[in-house]
């Protein structure tokens, strides 16, 4: 299954830390072949991502976010997935017309809002398997 990773209100908060329990839920989700960024920071290029993930997470955590795959996508993230292939997307506050998309395609179900607190801290599902 392929996984798609948001940053920006997913692993890390508004104010720039890592999201509570992100390196349990990364070490979870994330596997060797089909994991990539869905995120403005990574346009077919992860050394942005990984640059700027690599000041928040542990070395063992930097060394699994290296296997992330990056995702091209021009407008909308959509774009980047393959809905060929069995998917779940991570994301915080994803577009109108990607969850129109998603909802044409029937796959809605595969979104996964991730949701924040009143301080705006992002409450990962840690048990993703």
């Amino acid at each position: 299954m392929n996984v798609y990773l948001d940053v920006d209100g997913v692993l890390v908060d508004r104010a720039g830390n890592l999201a509570p329990n992100a390196e349990l839920f990364l070490s979870k989700v994330v596997n060797d072949d089909s994991t990539y960024w869905l995120t403005t920071r990574c346009h077919g290029d992860v050394s942005p991502v990984l640059s700027y993930m690599q000041r928040l997470v542990s070395s063992e955590t930097y060394q699994l976010i290296q296997k992330i795959k990056p995702t091209t996508w021009s407008t909308y993230k959509t774009e980047a997935i393959d809905f060929s292939q069995p998917f779940v997307w991570y994301d915080d506050n994803p577009l109108m017309s990607e969850i129109d998309t998603l909802r044409a395609k029937e796959v809605l179900k595969n979104l996964v809002r991730v949701a924040k607190d009143e301080y705006g801290t992002p409450r990962l599902p840690v048990n993703a398997d």
